[in-house]
């Protein structure tokens, strides 16, 4: 099992990244639904969703459950940087 992360919308202040759990094939595996932690460098996540319904965790910017073997992840820019996502389950 290995996670996918890539950039989905780049714009001036704010990137989206998708976030996705693959099996040995790279293939989506939607019956994952492990914690993801995650760290950034050169912006700041402001926010995180799984879109899972039943979901009643406390909010956190720092770990996320997966629902379906997806997540997303809102961060916030610092301008002289590049924005890299690392994640853990």
């Amino acid at each position: 099992m290995s996670q996918y992360a890539e950039i989905v919308f780049d714009g001036e202040s704010l990137c989206l990244v998708s976030i996705e759990a693959l099996d040995l094939q790279r293939n989506l595996d939607i019956m994952c639904e492990r914690t993801a932690f995650l760290n950034c460098q050169g912006g700041k996540i402001i926010a995180l969703g799984s879109g899972n319904p039943a979901d009643l965790s406390t909010t956190s910017c720092e770990k996320i459950t997966l629902f379906s073997g997806k997540a997303l992840a809102i961060i916030k820019k610092n301008h002289s940087d590049d924005i890299e996502l690392q994640d853990t389950f």
